[in-house]
């Protein structure tokens, strides 16, 4: 996204962690109070990026943690900006599959953070970027409250377990995108 010096800290109750400490030496551990992006307010894109976005014909946001795996290149306000301004269709896909995420502790810091730990949670912080929600199968009933955000949404499997369910997932994600062809 950058090649600024950009560093993830999350605070808990506990102090100020570097990403990768509260991550696997605290295991996540503590509430999370805050996540600080260190640096990206000063954060220049890095050369490409925002042709990238430009040219894009479709982007797709993979099921990833929208705080601390997303939110960091988001952070950087021209990529940020891009995004919003795009051309292409873009659709996220949700990184929560009944309740739980797909990995790691993203259900603790949205609760820490005051958010709704849902599908509509992760698809509030995204209004805006996006015009299509990925949602996995056994969360179809959050469809509505997605939609009522302004979003389309498309149910799909979205557990990436194996390269062909991955192709499959990116296949019906861009269909529902339709870019245009080039």
């Amino acid at each position: 996204m950058t090649d600024d010096p950009v560093r993830t800290f999350v605070h808990t109750d506990g102090g100020r962690h570097a990403f990768q400490d509260y991550l696997v030496r605290r295991r996540a551990r503590g509430r999370v109070r805050r996540i600080e992006i260190a640096g990206a307010r000063r954060a220049r894109p890095a050369p490409g990026v925002l042709a990238a976005l430009t040219a894009a014909d479709a982007i797709i946001l993979p099921p990833s943690n929208p705080l601390v795996s997303i939110g960091p290149i988001l952070a950087v306000a021209p990529i940020r900006h891009a995004l919003a301004r795009r051309r292409a269709p873009a659709a996220a896909i949700s990184p929560l599959v009944g309740g739980r995420p797909v990995r790691g502790p993203l259900h603790r810091m949205l609760r820490g953070l005051g958010l709704e730990v849902s599908p509509a949670g992760v698809a509030r912080l995204y209004r805006g970027l996006i015009d299509l929600f990925v949602l996995d199968r056994v969360d179809a009933s959050w469809a509505p409250r997605i939609e009522a955000l302004g979003l389309r949404v498309l149910v799909a499997d979205t557990l990436l377990t194996t390269p062909a369910r991955a192709a499959r997932l990116a296949g019906a994600v861009l269909r529902a995108l339709d870019p245009p062809r080039r």
